[in-house]
């Protein structure tokens, strides 16, 4: 084998390498993107389903257009990507640093939480402590009576979590009470994992289970509620 057979194998070699490093790049943003965007939608349907139970008005504006990439093969199935942003500016509009507003009223609905001990104030503090405990603010939206909308970080977001679980645990509301969850092949509503998971209520998370009025939908809002 002479010299120029040589540097044209190692030549294929390296684009070779060269086609399957740039096939792992495309797929690893690829999936990442997906990722992102899927995170956002999870985010919007959450905020629509809490629009049903508030008075809020959620205004989405687009700050970005995605595009088809062929990639450098041309392959079908390329990269989708936004026309111009990179990842990392992706992942700022996705998930903000500063954080997103959920635009709800909550007024003092965490407060009658724990009044009507739906949350054991002393129980659901315990879970924080080790963590530095729970800031002014979320204390403002646990205890306080004039909340509006409420902000969320990746600092607050399991906080909220718990305190949405809470909520929609209590709150009194047809599907609750005869909805899929009453059916006897479950073994009753208490077996979920949404209920029996409760353990920071005063009493069994059943005693709590749909009895309390903190928010009357319409008509129209329950409809929408059961569709969905």
């Amino acid at each position: 084998m002479n010299s120029t057979e040589q540097n044209n194998i190692e030549t294929n070699k390296n684009k070779a390498s060269g086609r399957k490093a740039s096939q792992i790049s495309v797929w690893i943003k690829k999936y990442r993107i997906e990722l992102l965007l899927k995170t956002a939608g999870l985010f919007l349907v959450t905020a629509f389903v809490l629009s049903q139970f508030f008075e809020a008005t959620i205004d989405i504006k687009p700050r970005f257009k995605l595009t088809e990439n062929k990639g450098a093969e041309g392959s079908a199935g390329g990269l989708i990507e936004a026309d111009g942003v990179d990842d990392k500016t992706l992942e700022e509009i996705v998930l903000p640093q500063e954080g997103v507003i959920l635009p709800l009223n909550w007024g003092n609905i965490g407060k009658q939480l724990v009044e009507t001990g739906v949350i054991d104030s002393v129980k659901f503090e315990k879970i924080y402590a080790s963590r530095g405990g729970l800031d002014e603010y979320s204390k403002q939206i646990l205890y306080g009576d004039s909340n509006g909308d409420i902000r969320m970080d990746s600092e607050n977001s399991g906080f909220l979590l718990n305190l949405l679980w809470a909520f929609g645990l209590a709150n009194s509301n047809v599907i609750l009470d005869e909805g899929p969850m009453q059916s006897p092949k479950y073994g009753g509503a208490g077996r979920f994992a949404s209920t029996g998971g409760w353990t920071i209520s005063q009493g069994s998370a059943m005693n709590h289970y749909s009895k309390h009025s903190f928010i009357t939908l319409t008509q129209a809002q329950q409809e929408l509620v059961e569709r969905v």
